[in-house]
């Protein structure tokens, strides 16, 4: 019959970050509030950064499709209508 129940040694005492042990709760709820705009950031920051460039490239080389109503006047030298 498999085992059910696995348990091993604790960690050494140089390897426990104690000055998270010994934080409240208030203070672990503090630092999560303060870091989360943070991780937000660096989350949303690269995102608008590829879309901007993947807009710039596709407007530069015409892939861009025209607005509904647009007169042919008003389309760029690049579009080519499909068939």
């Amino acid at each position: 019959m498999a085992r059910l129940w696995c348990s091993s040694g604790t960690a050494a005492c140089a390897q426990v970050n104690w000055p998270t042990l010994w934080m409240s709760w208030r203070e672990r709820e503090l630092r999560e509030i303060l870091v989360l705009p943070l991780i937000v950031g660096i989350m949303l920051v690269p995102i608008g950064l590829f879309s901007g460039a993947l807009q710039s490239f596709f407007a530069q080389h015409g892939f861009c499709r025209p607005a509904l109503g647009a007169q042919k006047e008003d389309l760029s030298p690049h579009y080519k209508p499909s068939p």
